[in-house]
């Protein structure tokens, strides 16, 4: 469940939106307010007309989140779970089916269209991945709209491979989710950690500590003395990192580099004896280098070095 406004030609409008998890099926209801009252007295009629849920999925808003609505909850004998702060992705099915019935509304104000009678066939549409439409899959039949149909068309029928459908639905969805996901570690009570108290507004990582874990993927966090419940996604562990073995690496590194740098002092260059038959060669070739070679100056090579001159678009150029 979850509560949306709609603003329309001026005109604001409070809806609760319910929906079931396994066929899509959604109910559509106005508040008058949003009050704790208002919001249990809309639940009891559509409990009346479906049954009582197992588990209800809502959000940490106000009117869900109160004493009024835990009493509810324990006289009607269903669970109420909450989703995380801050993190409207664990309450995803309700966010998408709110965009779907906002579409709907807008659409049928610009148009001057009812809306109970769009929803009304909005519900019959069969969906792509099971040829089925919402309210066949909740009612096991076809409700009447202004489509001409037969009787045979809306008489009770259970289809029997919806189960396998929104199975496979469901894990194809997991397989693309996995390709850019990992799975997050898993905190204990009382450990240092950073949590971003307000993602929406602000990139601030809060130094805190891990007080309770409130659900498999969200924690009870404690900053500065207030206690603050916060998705997995938002908070990373503390870690002091061990510079040790990183300093005793560059030790052995400089180590390293001291000795090849005194071994480099330590090596001479030894330059190549000349024989007596290269000796006489080399007075023909060069009589002004004395027999003891003592004008002759022997060096190392060197790299060798292309022709610098100016380019040849300039050869016609005179100045």
């Amino acid at each position: 469940m979850d509560v949306f406004e709609v603003n329309c030609k001026g005109v604001t409008r409070k809806y609760l939106i319910t929906v079931d998890h396994f066929s899509d099926f959604y109910e559509l209801d106005i508040l008058k307010d949003l009050s704790a009252k208002e919001t249990i007295n809309t639940c009891k009629k559509n409990f009346a007309r479906f049954g009582v849920p197992c588990k209800v999925i809502t959000d940490g808003a106000t009117n869900f989140i109160n004493q009024d609505f835990k009493n509810f909850s324990n006289d009607w004998k269903f669970s109420h779970i909450t989703s995380s702060p801050h993190y409207p992705k664990s309450n995803g099915k309700a966010e998408v089916t709110v965009k779907i019935a906002k579409n709907l509304i807008l659409k049928c104000f610009d148009s001057n269209e009812d809306i109970w009678y769009a929803l009304l066939h909005q519900r019959n549409v069969p969906q792509t991945y099971s040829d089925a439409s919402p309210v066949q899959k909740f009612l096991a039949r076809k409700t009447r709209t202004s489509i001409p149909q037969t009787l045979e068309q809306h008489k009770h029928q259970v289809l029997k491979d919806i189960p396998e459908s929104i199975k496979l639905r469901k894990t194809r969805s997991k397989q693309y989710h996995d390709r850019k996901s990992r799975q997050l570690s898993v905190l204990e009570n009382g450990q240092n950690v950073y949590v971003k108290l307000f993602p929406e507004k602000e990139a601030i990582w809060y130094p805190g500590k891990i007080k309770e874990r409130a659900t498999e993927r969200s924690y009870i966090i404690e900053v500065d003395g207030r206690l603050y419940r916060r998705n997995r996604t938002y908070i990373k562990p503390f870690f002091i990192k061990d510079t040790s073995s990183c300093t005793n690496k560059y030790n052995e590194r400089e180590s390293n580099e001291n000795e090849r740098y005194k071994a480099g002092f330590q090596y001479s260059y030894e330059y190549p004896s000349i024989t007596p038959e290269a000796n006489q060669n080399l007075q023909t070739l060069a009589p002004d280098v004395g027999e003891d070679n003592s004008n002759l100056s022997l060096s190392l090579p060197t790299r060798p070095k292309r022709n610098v001159g100016p380019p040849k678009w300039l050869s016609d150029y005179s100045s």
